[in-house]
């Protein structure tokens, strides 16, 4: 048994009451409705009532993450087993989950907002994993539970004081961390060398001191030392790329007075000013290689940092406000309509600007793009902003490849050597064998101890062999948009596989030949995402690729994890902000839905067990287990941190990932009184629909620099006008 430290202290007292929602009597509240009772079999097939969460981590969208989840439910279902004569737990009700509202946040959302609106007493659930906004619209349908009653002294405080959700009472608690991400900044270090000597040399002609300034200048004088230890080969690969040695006339004006030092790392503005000044300089030479200055693969999380810094870190001074005449609302619209030196629109300004260069990268779509920090490692990117889990997917590749010239080592997954695929970090052997009804090909894994097998349609494998003729490697790429343009120039050189865990139907095995036929005669990326769209989402999609080319490792430096630099996003503006910084926080939260009085004081039951201290033994390595919480176990588990003093204990036991150590170190540091601040956005009915307008405004305006296209801030602003005028403003 364990201890609670007193967390079931008065819960016999919790009442109805206790969850109704406290809100500005000027709102125009729905009518809170009671669910039915939910039953559900359980392990031993006997009907039993539960309470659900809902979530888009499901078996096929997110395997992990689901993973994760039912992992957690367990523990929680086998404790209620063992405590079944416990008196403490006679309301307590077993957990499911429920996947039946979408594949992401987004569709959650929006099922569940159709749901509650309609009355539905059936089919919703008891909690829900998803943005705070989602707190907002349960509050606005008086359909949220109140939290107070779970104890979350164990969870970093200025995390859960980092919640605004407008129409609730904010000393109240609505919304809880469930699992956390944050942004991290790398940057290649090589490459920072290689341009700083070519700056520095073109400097040191004209003017008789350096342009590297002696002051705060660690960070730069490292990626010097770091270049100059290169051998004459990486080196002339590196100036072979950026050619920084062909500009002839430099206008150093900006950097004479103050140089060049720290603050181009630490500092939004000196990295975006940096940025900017390169790829000046590289389209001053017309340079055609795929070269960027800076990667942001969510450029809308910097720009509300930044704004959240010009508010001094307070949302009382936050260029968006509450309207008046509606406490679910903000002041979107005519914040940024009326205000013609608005400090948001300045800033957009300066990213439309890098746009406009073209040397500014971002992540599309995370399922066909990559992540800045993977495009870093081949010496393209100078600056890249990811995801703290990004690092996770980064494979700092011992060999390197092109074709045709490109370097496209970033691309590849694996090899197909002599009709075997070689998958990944780890090396995965398969044979290719048919089955017993000749229709489908069974790859079956060798592995030791593994029962993973996935299926291919006849067609695809006579494909596949016409189109190796007997060669004895091909390469294996990521099923991504550089990918299809490459296809689309060369298609004699690419070939498409479709695999499935699953054993295809006759429909499936149709649907596959029918998409593998038409895709010789597409023509644009459009066509080729119109026919895959039609794939059930257990398919998986990649292409083999022929005639590439190995780069001579001798000729070009490798990257690996020690010549990148691993640090914060810039916490601060510039270098003369006095505030405390900032830096996001994201991933998912949890939230609680009435039900019925029953339902609901089982659901806070369940939550007052998952911020327990009870610990769950979880093995981390072969000779390491960790001793989490129920919730830090989910965190884990699903690649996420969690803000807690046991999680970052425990965590740091491990071989730690180093973007999320950074984001760990903001996390304490944030507790003090000169740290940083986390960063969520103010949650409204509009504030996910404000963002995504944001960021396909910043995306279209990216795009359009990188096919040699110009776009207007004013071009930008109409488009995040047009989008504003649809959202609710009664």
């Amino acid at each position: 048994m364990f201890k609670f430290k007193n967390i079931l202290k008065a819960f016999a007292i919790v009442t109805l009451a206790s969850s109704v929602v406290t809100i500005a009597a000027s709102c125009q509240i729905s009518t809170r409705y009671d669910q039915d009772a939910y039953f559900s079999k359980d392990n031993e097939g006997k009907k039993i009532e539960k309470i659900r969460i809902i979530t888009n981590f499901g078996p096929s969208s997110d395997q992990k993450r689901y993973n994760a989840l039912n992992s957690i439910i367990d523990k929680y279902n086998e404790f209620l087993d063992e405590n079944k004569d416990n008196s403490e737990w006679n309301d307590a009700l077993k957990v499911e989950a429920n996947y039946n509202f979408g594949l992401t946040y987004n569709d959650v959302y929006n099922n569940l907002k159709l749901k509650i609106s309609s009355k539905d007493r059936q089919t919703i659930g008891n909690l829900v994993l998803n943005y705070p906004s989602t707190a907002v619209f349960l509050g606005s349908y008086n359909m949220i539970l109140n939290l107070d009653d779970v104890d979350t002294h164990l969870v970093n405080q200025s995390t859960i004081n980092s919640y605004r959700i407008l129409g609730l009472d904010n000393s109240k608690k609505w919304i809880l961390p469930f699992g956390q991400s944050s942004e991290i900044l790398s940057v290649n270090k090589l490459l920072l060398g290689y341009i700083l000597n070519a700056l520095n040399s073109k400097y040191s002609k004209k003017h008789t001191d350096t342009l590297i300034s002696n002051k705060n200048s660690a960070l730069l004088n490292e990626s010097l030392q770091q270049f100059n230890q290169q051998n004459p080969e990486s080196k002339k690969y590196l100036e072979n790329l950026w050619k920084l040695k062909d500009v002839t006339d430099i206008d150093f004006s900006q950097y004479e007075n103050t140089k060049l030092d720290d603050s181009i790392i630490s500092t939004y503005d000196g990295m975006l000013e940096f940025s900017y000044f390169i790829a000046k300089l590289l389209n001053s030479i017309n340079n055609s290689n795929q070269l960027f200055t800076l990667g942001m693969d969510n450029p809308v999380n910097e720009i509300f940092m930044q704004m959240y810094n010009k508010a001094s870190n307070n949302f009382d001074n936050f260029y968006l406000k509450p309207l008046k005449s509606k406490q679910y609302i903000l002041n979107y619209y005519e914040n940024i309509q009326n205000s013609q030196n608005n400090e948001f629109i300045e800033l957009l300004n300066k990213y439309v600007d890098l746009a406009n260069t073209g040397r500014f990268y971002t992540q599309f779509d995370s399922e066909t793009d990559f992540n800045s920090t993977t495009l870093q490692t081949q010496h393209i990117m100078l600056f890249s902003i990811s995801s703290s889990l990004a690092y996770n997917y980064v494979k700092y590749v011992p060999e390197s490849y092109s074709y045709k010239n490109q370097t496209i080592s970033y691309l590849g997954i694996g090899d197909w050597t002599n009709n075997e695929a070689h998958i990944g970090a780890n090396t995965f052997l398969y044979t290719l064998e048919v089955d017993n009804n000749n229709k489908f090909t069974k790859w079956l894994n060798k592995k030791d101890n593994s029962k993973n097998s996935v299926f291919l349609t006849n067609q695809n494998i006579n494909e596949i062999k016409a189109f190796s003729e007997n060669l004895s490697q091909l390469k294996i790429l990521h099923n991504s948009t550089a990918a299809n343009e490459l296809f689309l120039k060369n298609k004699q050189d690419f070939q498409k596989i479709y695999l499935t865990n699953n054993i295809p139907n006759v429909s499936e095995i149709k649907l596959v030949n029918d998409i593998l036929t038409k895709l010789p005669s597409v023509t644009n990326l459009e066509e080729i995402h119109n026919l895959e769209q039609k794939l059930p989402n257990t398919y998986i999609g990649y292409w083999l690729l022929k005639n590439f080319q190995k780069i001579d490792k001798n000729l070009k430096p490798q990257i690996t994890p020690n010549e990148v630099i691993t640090t914060s996003v810039p916490l601060k503006n510039n270098a003369n902000d006095t505030n405390r910084g900032t830096f996001i926080v994201q991933g998912p939260s949890i939230i609680g839905i009435h039900a019925n009085k029953k339902a609901d004081k089982a659901t806070l039951k369940f939550l007052k067990w998952l911020y327990s201290d009870y610990k769950i033994t979880v093995k981390a390595a072969e000779n390491l287990s960790l001793q989490l919480t129920p919730v830090e176990t989910f965190a884990f588990l699903s690649g996420y941190l969690f803000p807690s003093s046991n999680f970052v204990s425990e965590y740091k036991k491990t071989s730690p990932n180093p973007f999320l150590n950074t984001f760990l170190d903001n996390l304490q540091k944030s507790q003090e009184i000169n740290g940083a601040v986390p960063y969520q956005d103010i949650a409204d009915l509009n504030s996910n629909s404000f963002r995504d307008a944001v960021s396909s405004a910043l995306n279209l305006a990216i795009k359009s620099g990188q096919t040699n296209q110009k776009i207007t801030i004013d071009k930008v602003i109409e488009f995040i006008l047009n989008a504003i005028h649809s959202f609710s403003r009664e």
